[in-house]
Parts: C-alpha cells; sequence; structure tokens
C-alpha cells in the first residue's frame, strides 16, 4: 500500500533509535528540588537529552520522569544507558538517575522495577 512519507519511514525502520524516550527515578532528591519537565539529562556530565514529564510515585517514595535521550553517531540503547553515569540537572544541582527504557508493552510493577538499570 503506498502513502505519502512511505520511503522516508521505510529508511527510518532500518536505522538505529537516535531519540529514545527512557524511564527514570531518582535515586535521591531535596523536597524543594522536584523536577517538573525540561530539567536537562546527563549523561557523563554531557547534556543527551532533556525530561519531559515528572511526577512524584508514592510506591517508589522517589520524583519518577519521562525524558527523550538523543545521540548523533550511534543508537540509544541499553549498552548506552547502562555503561554511564546518568544524572539530571534540578534547579541546577545533579541527581543521579535509575534508568529504564520506555517500552510501550503493559507489565507489572515488580518485573518493571526488576528492569531497571543502574546509571
Amino acid at each position: 500500500m503506498d502513502f505519502i512519507g512511505k520511503e522516508s519511514l521505510t529508511k527510518m525502520k532500518d536505522e538505529p533509535l537516535r531519540n529514545r524516550l527512557v524511564f527514570m527515578v531518582m535515586k535521591g532528591h531535596d523536597n524543594n528540588n522536584i523536577p517538573w519537565g525540561g530539567e536537562p539529562i546527563l549523561r557523563n556530565g554531557e547534556i543527551v537529552g532533556f525530561v519531559s514529564s515528572a511526577s512524584y510515585s508514592f510506591i517508589l517514595d522517589q520524583p519518577v520522569c519521562l525524558g527523550y535521550i538523543n545521540r548523533v553517531e550511534k543508537a540509544v540503547d541499553q549498552e548506552y544507558i547502562q555503561n554511564a553515569t546518568l544524572e539530571l540537572d534540578v534547579a541546577g544541582k545533579l541527581y543521579p538517575v535509575t534508568t529504564a527504557l520506555h517500552s510501550f508493552k503493559e507489565q507489572s510493577t515488580h518485573s518493571f522495577l526488576n528492569g531497571l538499570t543502574h546509571g
């Protein structure tokens, strides 16, 4: 079936994902510095993305965030996330985060939490 944009979409299908949505849990937080969205995500001290949304998880008792991580030269994959120190810059203060690549499938809270990686 032909449609407008099919050629571009077909090319993208074979390309590595260079822009990924990532789930983050702050390892610690200051009640005066809770993320709201727009905060920089740092990988080994360099900005690689921004928080798109944030909230407080009463189950985890920590702030949780969704954000996009970008990488120009290669794919944003599990290895890229695991082999780095990831932090959020919230109001000028850096907070380490635990991360998981966001997937669009339902899973139990237990299996999701077990899938979190330490970044």
